[in-house]
């Protein structure tokens, strides 16, 4: 049993304030139009239509640090979208996952990502090897010093990236991203959305499935 630190939770459940994050201090900001609020994966979600982002520039997601970060995603089509940036570019393209590892540099692995379902994407950097999960199961690993170590990292953004020149358009929901490594082997997504309450850190069991929040 372990307890894990969170650095951000994003419900969007109130359309009043779609950069309201459940981790005290959070401070996303709104760049650009498109953004909404409508019916999501777990009560409402973020929707981006075109040319809006979200964006933090505190929040650093390094090669030399554990973190994790997930997401439940919505895709009305596979082009060529931006999914999230923290210093490389993480987008789709084609159902392909690409991450651009530094300015010579990119990273791309089939996924089969579904178009107008649900689904949810996680990545995970351990000792500085990169896992890429798909509703929980493994679709690839990558160890390169190079990740997430680019000219790019002055914020994290969801739904945009500096270098890649195309819109975001699709359901975003339930956004986290942790201190730690969670997950390196296939693992459970959660079927509800997380209550952080008062508190930041989120319960694991012996098999890394997520049981709760608890203090």
């Amino acid at each position: 049993h372990r307890y894990i630190m969170i650095k951000s939770l994003l419900h969007f459940n109130n359309p009043d304030d779609l950069t309201k994050d459940e981790v005290e201090g959070g401070t996303w900001e709104v760049d650009g139009t498109g953004l909404s609020s409508q019916d999501g994966k777990f009560g409402n979600c973020l929707s981006i239509t075109r040319g809006g982002y979200l964006y933090n520039s505190k929040i650093k997601l390094s090669v030399d640090k554990e973190w994790t970060l997930e997401m439940w995603v919505y895709l009305e089509f596979l082009k060529r979208q931006p999914l999230f940036q923290a210093s490389s570019s993480i987008y789709v393209y084609n159902g392909n996952l690409n991450i651009t590892l530094s300015s010579n540099d990119f990273w791309e692995q089939s996924l089969n990502l579904p178009v107008n379902s649900w689904f949810h994407f996680a990545l995970v950097n351990k000792s500085q090897t990169l896992y890429a999960f798909v509703n929980g199961v493994k679709q690839a690993e990558r160890t390169n010093q190079d990740i997430f170590r680019s000219p790019y990292n002055n914020e994290t953004r969801l739904g945009s990236s500096v270098n890649v020149a195309y819109d975001f358009v699709g359901l975003i929901d339930e956004v986290r991203i942790s201190d730690e490594a969670l997950w390196t082997s296939d693992f459970t997504p959660p079927a509800t959305e997380y209550h952080l309450d008062k508190y930041k850190f989120i319960y694991i069991d012996k098999n890394n499935t997520v049981m709760g929040m608890r203090n």
